[in-house]
């Protein structure tokens, strides 16, 4: 089964590591607003499904994925809160689920792969209707498939990337992005 780490208190860390690959975890608040602040990066990696309830603030920077070592990171990362975070997001591997307009803090994204064979294609997912993503967004490196996915489904339901989204692949690669529901 899932595990829970509930935070009880405010939590301040230089840095974090969350590496798991055989058991999803949550991270939750105990309903008291309850924020884990990182003032350098924040990275998950492993195998294991995540998600985060908990509100992220602070300078630091969010990664999933382990940055291209090589070994297979193929994670599902679901960020549900109002993250306030500066220090922007880097996905190298798995999928990144938001369901709030700001689970990506206010930094810039990058989705990002350096092609080595073990390595999962990196996505982020906007997995709520009528998200407004402010972030700007650039997908680089000459890896395999890289991907953005709304998943919104039902007549007038839309999501938006209000930000600028730069293509930055040097080789003949496959970018996709696909709306629908699954």
């Amino acid at each position: 089964g899932a595990g829970t780490v509930t935070l009880a208190e405010n939590v301040v860390a230089g840095s974090a590591l969350f590496e798991n690959d055989t058991t999803a975890y949550i991270i939750n608040d105990s309903g008291g607003g309850e924020t884990l602040t990182i003032n350098d990066s924040i990275i998950f990696r492993g195998n294991a499904d995540a998600t985060v309830n908990a509100v992220i603030a602070g300078s630091g920077s969010l990664t999933l994925g382990d940055e291209n070592d090589g070994i297979s990171d193929g994670a599902n990362l679901t960020l549900t809160g109002a993250n306030t975070f500066t220090g922007g997001v880097n996905i190298t591997e798995g999928q990144l689920r938001i369901t709030h307009s700001s689970a990506l803090g206010t930094g810039a994204v990058s989705i990002t792969d350096d092609g080595a064979n073990s390595n999962r294609e990196p996505s982020l997912e906007l997995d709520a209707a009528g998200l407004v993503v402010m972030n700007d967004i650039t997908i680089t490196n000459d890896g395999f498939f890289k991907r953005i996915r709304y998943d919104i489904s039902g007549s007038g339901t839309t999501s938006e990337l209000a930000g600028t989204l730069t293509l930055e692949e040097t080789l003949d690669r496959l970018v996709g992005i696909q709306a629908g529901s699954g």
